[in-house]
Protein backbone atom coordinates (compact mmCIF):
# COMPACT_ATOMS: atom_id res chain seq x y z
CA UNK A 1 0.00 0.00 0.00
CA UNK A 2 1.25 3.45 -0.93
CA UNK A 3 0.25 6.84 0.37
CA UNK A 4 -0.81 9.13 -2.47
CA UNK A 5 -1.32 12.90 -2.39
CA UNK A 6 -3.53 14.36 -5.12
CA UNK A 7 -4.10 18.01 -5.93
CA UNK A 8 -7.20 18.56 -8.02
CA UNK A 9 -8.78 15.33 -6.75
CA UNK A 10 -12.32 16.54 -7.46
CA UNK A 11 -11.51 17.35 -11.08
CA UNK A 12 -11.83 15.08 -14.11
CA UNK A 13 -8.37 13.48 -14.14
CA UNK A 14 -7.80 13.86 -10.40
CA UNK A 15 -11.13 12.19 -9.70
CA UNK A 16 -10.20 9.19 -11.81
CA UNK A 17 -6.78 8.95 -10.15
CA UNK A 18 -8.44 9.10 -6.73
CA UNK A 19 -10.85 6.29 -7.58
CA UNK A 20 -8.17 4.05 -9.09
CA UNK A 21 -5.81 4.54 -6.16
CA UNK A 22 -8.55 3.74 -3.66
CA UNK A 23 -9.46 0.61 -5.64
CA UNK A 24 -5.80 -0.47 -5.49
CA UNK A 25 -5.90 -0.14 -1.71
CA UNK A 26 -3.70 2.93 -1.56
CA UNK A 27 -4.20 5.56 1.09
CA UNK A 28 -5.28 8.76 -0.65
CA UNK A 29 -4.86 12.27 0.68
CA UNK A 30 -6.24 15.23 -1.27
CA UNK A 31 -5.75 18.97 -1.12
CA UNK A 32 -9.25 20.43 -1.36
CA UNK A 33 -10.54 23.97 -1.23
CA UNK A 34 -12.87 24.34 1.78
CA UNK A 35 -15.83 25.20 -0.49
CA UNK A 36 -15.09 22.53 -3.14
CA UNK A 37 -18.39 20.98 -4.24
CA UNK A 38 -16.71 17.55 -4.47
CA UNK A 39 -15.45 17.67 -0.90
CA UNK A 40 -18.21 15.53 0.66
CA UNK A 41 -17.96 12.82 -1.98
CA UNK A 42 -14.18 12.58 -1.52
CA UNK A 43 -14.55 12.36 2.24
CA UNK A 44 -17.28 9.70 1.98
CA UNK A 45 -15.04 7.59 -0.25
CA UNK A 46 -12.35 7.48 2.43
CA UNK A 47 -10.02 10.18 1.18
CA UNK A 48 -8.08 12.09 3.84
CA UNK A 49 -8.78 15.75 3.18
CA UNK A 50 -6.28 18.55 3.57
CA UNK A 51 -8.42 21.66 3.47
CA UNK A 52 -6.61 24.59 1.96
CA UNK A 53 -5.21 26.18 -1.13
CA UNK A 54 -2.27 25.47 -3.45
CA UNK A 55 -1.17 29.04 -2.90
CA UNK A 56 -0.37 28.28 0.75
CA UNK A 57 3.03 26.57 0.89
CA UNK A 58 2.52 25.34 4.47
CA UNK A 59 -0.72 23.58 3.55
CA UNK A 60 0.89 21.93 0.52
CA UNK A 61 3.86 20.85 2.65
CA UNK A 62 1.47 19.33 5.21
CA UNK A 63 -0.27 17.36 2.46
CA UNK A 64 3.02 16.07 1.05
CA UNK A 65 4.46 14.84 4.35
CA UNK A 66 4.93 11.10 4.46
CA UNK A 67 3.57 10.36 0.99
CA UNK A 68 5.08 8.12 -1.66
CA UNK A 69 3.68 9.73 -4.81
CA UNK A 70 2.15 13.11 -5.60
CA UNK A 71 -0.24 13.56 -8.51
CA UNK A 72 -0.39 17.29 -9.22
CA UNK A 73 -3.56 17.84 -11.25
CA UNK A 74 -4.79 21.19 -9.90
CA UNK A 75 -4.68 24.34 -12.01
CA UNK A 76 -6.96 27.18 -13.00
CA UNK A 77 -8.95 25.65 -15.86
CA UNK A 78 -11.07 28.37 -17.42
CA UNK A 79 -10.78 31.12 -19.96
CA UNK A 80 -12.31 33.75 -17.71
CA UNK A 81 -10.24 34.00 -14.51
CA UNK A 82 -8.01 36.99 -13.81
CA UNK A 83 -4.40 36.51 -14.92
CA UNK A 84 -3.30 36.97 -11.30
CA UNK A 85 -5.21 33.80 -10.33
CA UNK A 86 -3.52 31.79 -13.11
CA UNK A 87 -0.14 33.05 -11.90
CA UNK A 88 -0.81 32.31 -8.23
CA UNK A 89 -2.46 28.90 -8.61
CA UNK A 90 -1.06 27.31 -11.77
CA UNK A 91 2.48 28.69 -11.54
CA UNK A 92 2.91 29.45 -7.82
CA UNK A 93 0.99 26.33 -6.80
CA UNK A 94 3.29 24.17 -8.90
CA UNK A 95 6.30 25.77 -7.22
CA UNK A 96 4.76 24.94 -3.83
CA UNK A 97 4.11 21.33 -4.87
CA UNK A 98 7.64 20.86 -6.24
CA UNK A 99 9.23 22.36 -3.13
CA UNK A 100 7.08 20.15 -0.86
CA UNK A 101 7.83 17.06 -2.97
CA UNK A 102 11.58 17.60 -2.63
CA UNK A 103 11.31 18.31 1.11
CA UNK A 104 9.26 15.17 1.77
CA UNK A 105 11.41 12.93 -0.42
CA UNK A 106 8.62 11.50 -2.59
CA UNK A 107 9.45 8.64 -4.93
CA UNK A 108 7.69 10.44 -7.78
CA UNK A 109 5.84 13.61 -8.69
CA UNK A 110 3.39 13.01 -11.53
CA UNK A 111 2.73 16.43 -13.08
CA UNK A 112 -0.46 16.54 -15.13
CA UNK A 113 -0.31 19.08 -17.93
CA UNK A 114 -2.12 19.59 -21.22
CA UNK A 115 -1.32 19.14 -24.88
CA UNK A 116 -2.08 22.87 -25.20
CA UNK A 117 1.53 23.53 -24.15
CA UNK A 118 2.63 22.44 -27.64
CA UNK A 119 0.67 25.17 -29.41
CA UNK A 120 -2.18 25.12 -31.87
CA UNK A 121 -0.82 22.99 -34.72
CA UNK A 122 -3.05 20.01 -35.39
CA UNK A 123 -1.15 18.64 -38.38
CA UNK A 124 2.03 17.74 -36.48
CA UNK A 125 2.74 14.62 -34.43
CA UNK A 126 3.96 15.83 -31.03
CA UNK A 127 5.84 14.04 -28.29
CA UNK A 128 7.77 14.91 -25.12
CA UNK A 129 10.59 16.37 -27.22
CA UNK A 130 8.35 18.83 -29.05
CA UNK A 131 8.97 22.49 -28.21
CA UNK A 132 6.57 24.26 -25.88
CA UNK A 133 4.80 27.16 -27.61
CA UNK A 134 2.98 30.01 -25.95
CA UNK A 135 -0.06 31.29 -27.76
CA UNK A 136 -1.22 34.28 -25.78
CA UNK A 137 -3.84 32.55 -23.63
CA UNK A 138 -3.54 32.37 -19.82
CA UNK A 139 -4.24 28.63 -19.41
CA UNK A 140 -1.63 27.18 -21.78
CA UNK A 141 0.91 29.92 -21.20
CA UNK A 142 0.89 29.52 -17.40
CA UNK A 143 0.91 25.72 -17.79
CA UNK A 144 4.15 26.14 -19.77
CA UNK A 145 5.63 28.21 -16.96
CA UNK A 146 4.54 25.53 -14.47
CA UNK A 147 6.26 22.84 -16.58
CA UNK A 148 9.45 24.88 -16.62
CA UNK A 149 9.37 25.09 -12.82
CA UNK A 150 8.84 21.33 -12.44
CA UNK A 151 11.70 20.52 -14.82
CA UNK A 152 13.95 22.99 -12.97
CA UNK A 153 13.29 21.08 -9.73
CA UNK A 154 14.01 17.85 -11.56
CA UNK A 155 17.35 19.11 -12.89
CA UNK A 156 18.54 21.09 -9.87
CA UNK A 157 17.00 19.23 -6.91
CA UNK A 158 16.75 15.69 -8.29
CA UNK A 159 12.96 15.67 -8.08
CA UNK A 160 11.74 12.37 -9.62
CA UNK A 161 9.29 13.75 -12.18
CA UNK A 162 6.87 12.19 -14.61
CA UNK A 163 5.24 14.71 -16.94
CA UNK A 164 1.93 13.69 -18.47
CA UNK A 165 0.18 15.71 -21.19
CA UNK A 166 -3.27 14.26 -21.85
CA UNK A 167 -4.96 15.19 -25.10
CA UNK A 168 -8.51 15.05 -26.33
CA UNK A 169 -9.46 13.99 -29.80
CA UNK A 170 -9.87 17.68 -30.77
CA UNK A 171 -13.35 16.83 -32.02
CA UNK A 172 -12.11 14.32 -34.59
CA UNK A 173 -12.85 10.62 -34.70
CA UNK A 174 -10.28 8.30 -33.26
Amino acid sequence: MKTIFITGASGFIGGHLTRVNLEKGNRVRALVLPDDPGRDQLEQSGVELILGDLRDADTVRKGAQGVDIIFHCAAVVTDWAPMRLFEEVTVGGTENVCRAAVASGVSRLVKISTNDVFGLAEDVVMDENSPLKTWGEPYPDTKIRAEEIAWKYHREEGLPLLWFTPAGSMGKGI
